[in-house]
């Protein structure tokens, strides 16, 4: 083992390749300026990609008919409309004078779902359907995001 006056410190080290200089200054400017601006982007943009959009069921016949986004909201179900559908024919309820759903039974989402492109035109949740029954792979996105950084 070496002897404590053998070994070097940092410092004289440092005086020995000429001090911290305008090099090593521009060198840790060069290196951690961009880093410290980027690293918050890097670190939030998570919570933009997986943000999950209002979201209700989509029903190829109302989708088709010429309602707009609120008259189509109208349709779904009261207990859970960002999930679950009412088990009738819409065509047939689209083509009637009774415009009211009563005591229906209610089913999940079967044809996917429509977003609310208001604030974000696509985010990650919304691309890959991680809503409802799968509204939980969102939390571990984040999860592993933050214990793979």
């Amino acid at each position: 083992m070496a002897d404590d006056a053998d070994l070097m410190e940092f410092e004289d080290i440092l005086k020995e390749v000429g001090g911290y200089g305008p090099y090593q200054k521009r060198l840790v400017f060069l290196l951690l300026v961009p880093s410290l601006c980027l690293t918050p982007f890097f670190s939030m943009n998570i919570f933009f990609m997986l943000s999950v959009p209002d979201h209700w069921c989509f029903i190829p016949e109302i989708a088709s008919s010429n309602l707009s986004i609120q008259q189509q909201k109208i349709f779904s179900p009261q207990t859970d409309p960002s999930c679950l559908m009412h088990d009738v024919n819409y065509t047939e309820y689209l083509n009637s004078s009774s415009f009211s759903i009563n005591n229906s039974q209610t089913l999940p989402c079967v044809h996917g779902w429509q977003y609310d492109k208001s604030q974000y035109e696509y985010t990650a949740a919304s691309q890959w359907n991680l809503v409802c029954s799968d509204g939980h792979y969102v939390s571990f996105v984040i999860m592993m995001q933050y214990i793979g950084s």
